[in-house]
């Protein structure tokens, strides 16, 4: 009944250790997603703040009005918008 006892309570711990570690991993990956998210998000937002000057007629993106354009041209500016 002993042996029994002791079998039941080791098999307890076990079980609780590696429930709370699947937890607590879970836990983990939440915070680490929203870290890549914003470093993402850093990544892809424009950085230039200077002013934007968009030439001829293609497949880029012209930030001021968003039409398709063949050359984009930012400044550089130290001072943000």
């Amino acid at each position: 009944m002993k042996r029994k006892t002791i079998m039941f309570i080791a098999l307890a711990s076990v079980m609780l250790g590696v429930g709370y570690g699947t937890i607590s991993q879970k836990n983990d990956s939440k915070n680490t997603d929203s870290i890549l998210l914003e470093n993402v998000e850093a990544l892809a937002s424009d950085e230039s703040g200077g002013p934007h000057h968009c030439f001829g007629q293609g497949c880029v993106d012209c930030p001021i009005n968003h039409t398709k354009v063949e050359i984009v041209y930012s400044g550089w500016s130290l001072l943000e918008d």
